[in-house]
């Protein structure tokens, strides 16, 4: 099993075994230099297997038993046999950082497994009548014989449809093998399976502080502790930054925490696109840090290359087709990290969902009936925002929430405040008040309850999506995650993002691709005690005057530069794929249906794709963001078909080409 896993294991090996239970565990530089990380333990009758980092090893070790020595050199993976003695399968209830890890108790004869609360590591698992077997990913359990190879189809729909991960956090590309979600734990017996949460977000539980700077203090001391927890190690310290504001607040912040521990230097890793001036950010980059010293900047040009240049190996790392069509940029950057010798990388993943854009607070506006407020929001949005092709129009914002309230009086028949709503939007947006009920009335409850019987499958071949309900899980998907719901919640458009299955699913790719050069990534905005906070403020925080993330901004004043704190909108990224695949594949994208392999042909729809093939040539028909994307998915499935899918690639760094 572990072999089929080479990146994980270039320092070595160990194994142990007891009976019918066996471990082994691949060790990475951090694994052999560090108290953290990778950690294979017998201690009595425990057996310990993890990649563990904890944040709060000090209140840890005070609530253990005080017979329990605890020296400087204590490991993560000692603490946890440590608390496990002491708690039981409770001790993953006291734990805060980075971790996944299994113990086997000779006494019970059990196993037990836990993941971390977001799911920065990974955690996969397979069981039968005869055998429970985990790994941190699916091809070291399918090297076992005992574990079918059979594909999941299920998981091809999401390959064409992403948003369908949104609503999974188990599904794999293989049928028998299952990941464990974040913040589960498994109490395996020769008996039974038993499998639960042991933390959730409560969407109902609201920060009290009696002044707003209260609020914008204890953001900062949240963070902060958030980002010096990830600085933990000897080894030099990289952050990604893009110039946007989640990854300059890391960067920034982890430049002043190391210069106050004699620290720096702090690399720093940036995507710069010289033929693609929508994405490039390199203003933003260098405005970031200068004139800081200790910094040492590095950038790398992903637009000089293929975006299929790494498929290969990137098919591999991810076990079959994934959903990140710009991961190569990521690839670029962590190659560079291991030139510098850097073992270590913060990045701001999903700063957006754990902070919140503030979403909440303009449901809340519509819901209350402040239609005034809610018109001079958008407009505050719209003035704030510098990117023309992100939602931030008066109209678009009144459509996405200010609409499907209306729409939800009518079904409801809440006709006072129907008219009510109908009257201010008519006012303050311009609508006729006639087509308003007609469209977002009387139709409305014309279809309430009904089906739509349109639905387009793209390139995805039409009985693959029947079969698998692609179209009622879609619907299920929009409904909960990218649809306004009402009666809204105080907090329940954050909540849903927060616990979507869209964050574990990034957050194991990146691991993958870090791992590949010898990395580890590490999110300060995937901390759970960050992001209790962030959900527990209230909305108005959130989003102020048009400013999204107003608490982050307002926290980090001193430590941001007022470029970027006060920044709106961000670089493009589509643009880069769409001219790579341009600039570098364009004659073997035309000629993808000549040379379509026979499995591959099997779940896509030949005809759509032509009609694709034929928009990329003469760039018109359907959207271009649309166009790009099904021509990538051709060409990853159709790649991961012709190799077989579980092929290890020819070498690190190796260039292919998904077209040849």
């Amino acid at each position: 099993m572990i072999l089929s896993m080479p990146h994980r294991c270039g320092k070595g090996i160990q194994s142990i075994s007891d009976g019918p239970v066996a471990f082994a565990f691949g060790f990475s530089s951090n694994s052999i230099e560090e108290t953290f990380g990778g950690t294979l333990l017998k201690d009595d009758n425990l057996y310990l297997v993890g990649d563990i980092r904890l944040d709060n090893r000090t209140e840890i070790t005070a609530a253990l038993d005080p017979a329990e020595c605890f020296g400087a050199n204590v490991t993560d993976g000692q603490i946890v046999l440590a608390a496990y003695r002491r708690w039981g399968t409770s001790c993953v209830d006291h734990f805060y950082g980075d971790f996944t890890f299994a113990v086997w108790d000779i006494r019970t004869k059990t196993l037990f497994c836990a993941r971390d609360h977001f799911g920065v590591k990974p955690l996969c698992l397979y069981s039968s009548d005869h055998i429970f077997a985990f790994a941190s990913e699916p091809k070291a359990l399918i090297a076992l014989t005992e574990v079918p190879e059979d594909i999941n189809e299920e998981r091809i729909c999401v390959h064409f449809f992403p948003e369908l991960l949104l609503g999974d956090k188990t599904i794999t590309m293989y049928r028998s093998v299952k990941r464990l979600e974040p913040a589960h734990r498994v109490l395996v017996s020769r008996e039974s399976i038993h499998k639960e949460h042991y933390w959730k977000l409560d969407p109902y539980r609201e920060a009290e502080y009696s002044s707003e700077k209260e609020y914008f203090d204890a953001f900062k001391d949240v963070f902060l502790r958030s980002v010096e927890n990830r600085l933990r190690g000897k080894s030099k310290i990289g952050c990604t930054l893009s110039g946007g504001l989640d990854s300059s607040s890391i960067a920034c912040a982890s430049r002043d925490i190391l210069e106050k521990q004699s620290r720096l230097p702090l690399f720093t890793y940036s995507a710069v696109f010289d033929s693609v001036p929508s994405a490039d950010e390199r203003h933003w980059i260098d405005a970031a840090l200068h004139d800081r010293q200790g910094v040492v900047s590095r950038k790398v040009h992903p637009d000089q290359r293929s975006p299929l240049s790494d498929l290969d190996a990137m098919i591999w790392l991810h076990d079959g087709p994934f959903y990140g069509a710009n991961y190569f940029i990521h690839l670029d950057i962590y190659r560079a990290a291991r030139d510098d010798g850097v073992k270590i990388i913060l990045d701001g993943e999903d700063g957006d969902t754990t902070v919140s854009h503030g979403i909440d607070f303009l449901l809340q506006l519509v819901q209350s009936g402040s239609w005034q407020i809610f018109a001079e929001e958008c407009e505050a949005v719209v003035r704030a925002f510098d990117n023309s092709r992100t939602y931030a129009s008066k109209t678009g914002m009144l459509k996405a929430h200010g609409i499907p309230y209306l729409e939800y009086l009518a079904k409801t028949g809440q006709w006072i405040k129907y008219f009510h709503a109908l009257r201010h939007i008519h006012r303050l947006f311009g609508y006729s008040r006639k087509q308003l009920l007609i469209d977002h009335g009387l139709k409305a409850l014309i279809s309430y309850g009904k089906k739509s019987s349109v639905f387009d499958t793209g390139i995805m071949d039409v009985g693959l999506a029947a079969k698998y309900r692609v179209k009622d899980k879609l619907q299920e998907i929009d409904n909960r995650y990218r649809s306004s719901r009402f009666p809204a919640h105080l907090r329940q458009s954050h909540y849903d993002r927060l616990t979507s299955g869209a964050l574990p699913y990034t957050l194991e790719c990146l691991d993958r691709m870090a791992s590949y050069y010898d990395i580890e990534v590490r999110h300060p905005f995937c901390d759970a005690r960050l992001a209790e906070f962030c959900l527990s403020v209230p909305p108005h925080l959130k989003l102020r005057n048009g400013v999204s993330r107003y608490i982050l901004r307002e926290s980090l004043k001193g430590i941001l530069p007022e470029e970027i704190r006060t920044r709106s909108g961000k670089g493009d990224l589509a643009d880069v794929l769409r001219q790579g695949l341009k600039r570098f594949e364009s004659s073997r994208i035309l000629g993808l249906t000549e040379y379509l392999s026979n499995n591959a042909k099997h779940f896509m729809n030949q005809e759509r794709l032509k009609e694709t093939l034929g928009d990329f040539k003469n760039g018109g028909g359907q959207d271009k963001d649309t166009v790009i994307t099904n021509i990538w998915q051709a060409a990853v499935l159709d790649r991961w078909m012709k190799n077989g899918n579980s092929k290890q690639p020819g070498g690190k760094g190796s260039q292919y080409s998904a077209v040849e």
